[in-house]
């Protein structure tokens, strides 16, 4: 499971408007809540961006069969919401999923 995406999980991020976040090998609800009250929270506020795109990786569902995650529909429910609460404030509430 470890080379299922060569090259893309931890990649530095190409310009200061790409925000990638490794979750490491199994992602849990605490370090997804973590880094969206932390890092991301921080970034938005101070790149304060036109539009929102969010590519939350559902193969981080505890069902997915690649068995990476531990998120629950919830899990993603609450990031979705976070997400656009964050374009609410930044963006006119412009997002994409």
């Amino acid at each position: 499971k470890d080379d299922i995406f060569p090259g893309k999980c931890g990649d530095k991020s190409p310009h200061k408007g790409v925000l990638n976040i490794p979750m490491g090998p199994r992602v849990t609800a605490a370090a997804v809540g973590n880094a969206m009250q932390g890092i991301i929270s921080t970034t938005v506020n101070n790149f304060s961006p036109d539009l929102i795109i969010l590519s939350a990786g559902f193969d981080a569902h505890v069902n997915d069969p690649l068995g990476l995650g531990g998120l629950s529909a919830q899990d993603f429910a609450a990031i979705t919401d976070l997400s656009c609460r964050f374009a609410e404030w930044h963006c006119s509430g412009r997002i994409v999923s």
